[in-house]
Formats: structure tokens, sequence, C-alpha cells
């Protein structure tokens, strides 16, 4: 026998693997086990603060999402209202922006227990509000939720665990899909928004489906105009006097019955310039418009 003592139960005579006495927990202070094998809570037998952070909200951004492989996004309908909403398993409740919960225009209650939520950023955001009887619409089915109120990233709704769980959702990774269970127990398959860096393109026949399956529709009527040259028939103060705006004009204007002249100077003369040679150009220019002239009968 070794004369050391037995760090288990403290006496002499003894080693430890021969130790025949109770073994006592050197966290709690019982018997019949070891620290290491230990459940009991210390925080709660402490009294430590309540409020401790309880809950997770990693959010991100609407891009970051598309490239994440365990959240699927998409545009779903929150009490009929369009909503950006994130599918989000490493949230450990369900969340309701500060902004989009303006919009919903239903009365909010303190929750029953005040938490923290540790964001991705490893801040903490103390939650104490919270919005119950939404319904969030997938498919043509509602179900029901209830959102906690703190201020969120580029989403509206975070659906955690708690509703998750509560529908039996599970997330495809590799699909992006979100299959979950009905409040009547029937099976629907929800699909997140897609990272592609073209525009998707279907056919009617594969709309239609989906339309018929409940999905969202937009029509956007998209329109060309070219406005042309207007014409002088266009203008209807100018079809009142057609005298006035002839297509060409038939001659010289009539005489006036009283000569009328504005004189900015009184008592000023023409400028006296002397003559000076036209370029070839401007010479070929100045003889078409005389020549025009001539033809019509005005010099």
């Amino acid at each position: 026998m070794g004369s050391g003592l037995c760090y288990k139960c403290g006496k002499s005579g003894h080693r430890a693997f021969e130790c025949k006495g109770t073994v006592k927990c050197n966290r709690c202070g019982k018997q019949g086990h070891m620290s290491k094998d230990c459940r009991v809570n210390l925080g709660d037998n402490k009294g430590e603060d309540k409020s401790k952070a309880t809950a997770r909200a990693f959010t991100m951004t609407r891009k970051e999402a598309r490239k994440e492989p365990e959240v699927v996004s998409g545009t779903f309908l929150i009490n009929n209202i369009c909503a950006s909403v994130l599918f989000d398993s490493g949230a450990s409740r369900s969340f309701v922006s500060a902004l989009f919960y303006s919009a919903l225009k239903v009365p909010s209650r303190k929750v029953e227990r005040s938490f923290d939520v540790e964001t991705a950023e490893g801040k903490l955001i103390r939650v104490d509000q919270m919005v119950g009887g939404c319904t969030i619409t997938l498919l043509g089915r509602s179900f029901p939720t209830d959102l906690r109120i703190m201020t969120l990233g580029s989403f509206d709704v975070i659906l955690g665990m708690d509703w998750l769980s509560k529908f039996d959702a599970n997330i495809g990774c590799r699909e992006r899909v979100v299959r979950l269970k009905a409040p009547d127990g029937s099976p629907v398959t929800v699909y997140g928004d897609q990272e592609s860096k073209i525009p998707r393109v279907i056919s009617m026949m594969k709309a239609s489906r989906l339309i018929q399956q409940g999905c969202n529709s937009f029509l956007a009527h998209v329109k060309n105009v070219e406005e042309g040259l207007r014409q002088l028939e266009d203008v209807r103060i100018v079809c009142n006097f057609p005298d006035v705006f002839p297509e060409d004009l038939p001659g010289t204007p009539p005489d006036r019955e009283i000569e009328f002249q504005i004189d900015l100077v009184p008592g000023a003369q023409p400028v006296a310039k002397a003559p000076y040679r036209l370029a070839p150009s401007e010479m070929k220019e100045l003889m078409t418009q005389l020549k025009e002239l001539l033809d019509k009968g005005f010099i």
C-alpha cells in the first residue's frame, strides 16, 4: 500500500483507484459523482442575473443570406404585407424589425422575461417587447407566429428555431428550400432566393403553374415610346387659322395700311461696311437662297 494520501477521500493507507469511499463532486458538493459528470447548473443555484443572453440572432444582409447554406430567405406576406423573411436555424427566437413592426399596426406587449440577444458581432441587445398573433402566408397556407421586436439589418422578419421546430421545418441547404408542415399537417415546400448572376427566365406554362400554386406574381408593362416630329395639324390653334399658317408662302406679304417700324436709336443709319469677298461655300449657299427667292417672286 502507498503511504500517501488518497486524493478522493483524503485519507492515508491506500491509493485513489483502491479507494472505497464515496466520491464527492468538487463543483456542487454532492456525493455520488465527480465534477466532470456534474449536471447541476450553478447559474440557477447562485441566483445569477436572469436577463443573461438566452437568444442568438446572427443577422446578415440579403446578399450574404443568398450565399449562406444554413439559411433560406425570400419575400412573403406577414399580416398581408410583403416582408423580407429570413429562415435562420442559427437564431434561437423569431424577431421582427422595429421599422417593419410600425407598418403592421398591431399592439405589442411586454415579454414575460426580458432577455439579451447576441448578434453576430458579439453585441448584446435587450429585448423586452413582442407582438403576438401575427400570420405568415406561405403558398396560401397561414402560419401563426409570435415575434420579438428588435433592430434588424436588411431583413424585416427572422424566423428562428422556436418557429422552425414548431412546424417541424427542415432546411434543404443544396436546394435552398424549407420543408415544413402546415397547422393542418399537410406538407409545404418553400423555395428561397437563389444566388444568380443573370436574371432567371421561365416559360409561360411554368409561370401559370406557379401562379396556380399560390405564388405572388407582378405584372410589369414596358412600352417604348418614340415621339415623331409634330406636324402643324397636331397643333390645335394652327388648325383654326389655316390661312395664317400655309404650308408654303404664296408670295410677298400684302401692303400694310400703316407703315410701322421700331427705331431702336432715333436717327440711326445703317452701318457702313466695306464689301468683302465670300468664301466659295458661302457664295454657293447665298446663290441657292437667292434662286429660291427669285423662283417664288419675292425679289
